[in-house]
């Protein structure tokens, strides 16, 4: 016997979430694709995590403080040949691989602190301006563009110690900079929800305040040192004075 039944349509088969993208895609998307929705689009990821932010910022800051070295010792070894200090002490190789590999972990514990208190200013600003992200959401979307500036300025750095052609890659170092800033206000406009004006506070406030402060204590010392520097000098001038 036959069926004459239809058949009846097969269900669709089941949709696959969408696959969450790397980090490192994410890097390239926070650097070259500069809009609210990028960053926002970060801010939702499953990795949106400060455990992943604090982890990147804490190795990208080792391969700056390896570099670093590298470049330090290569210029001061070039200086003394050029000056020629070949006699003067300096510290031998393996003295500064021991400095390097016991003060870089705490170089990058600090950098990763300092990061947390940046972004921990950033993110208590923006929520005055009406902001609605997460700590986690914006320290990791931060971390998205501080991570990759990092090692392209630690490039950098390598490059601009090559004579002569060095200065222009220092020039493109400030450059970058500058940009990474831009993209940073961005960036907290699109996690934050927040206008333009909230985000260049909330994003400028800390650097500024940095600088007062360092203006300040600045300020300070030579009020303090100023009368000390100038009987300095006329005990010198008057002694000079009395000399036949």
């Amino acid at each position: 016997m036959t069926n004459d039944l239809p058949n009846s349509p097969l269900p669709p088969p089941p949709m696959e979430p969408e696959a969450s993208p790397s980090i490192f895609r994410m890097w390239v998307d926070a650097v070259t694709k500069p809009a609210q929705s990028t960053y926002a689009a970060i801010a939702r990821s499953p990795k949106a995590n400060v455990t992943n932010a604090f982890v990147w910022v804490f190795l990208a800051t080792l391969v700056q403080f390896f570099i670093s070295f590298a470049v330090n010792g290569a210029t001061e070894n070039r200086l003394l040949q050029q000056f020629g200090g070949q006699n003067l002490p300096t510290p031998s190789a393996g003295t500064r691989l021991i400095q390097l590999i016991c003060g870089a972990p705490i170089g990058a514990v600090v950098a990763v602190l300092f990061f947390a208190l940046f972004v921990g200013i950033m993110h208590l600003i923006a929520r005055a301006f009406g902001g609605r992200a997460t700590y986690e959401q914006l320290a990791f979307t931060i971390s998205t563009i501080t991570v990759p500036f990092s090692l392209i300025g630690a490039v950098l750095t390598l490059l601009a110690a090559i004579p002569f052609v060095g200065i222009c890659f220092a020039v493109i170092s400030i450059l970058i900079g500058i940009y990474a800033v831009v993209l940073e206000v961005i960036a907290l406009m699109g996690v934050e929800q927040i206008g333009v004006g909230g985000a260049l506070v909330s994003t400028l406030v800390l650097p500024v305040l940095v600088c007062v402060c360092i203006s300040c204590a600045v300020i300070a010392s030579l009020m303090v040192l100023g009368p000390v520097i100038g009987n300095t000098f006329s005990s010198i001038n008057s002694s000079l004075q009395g000399m036949p």
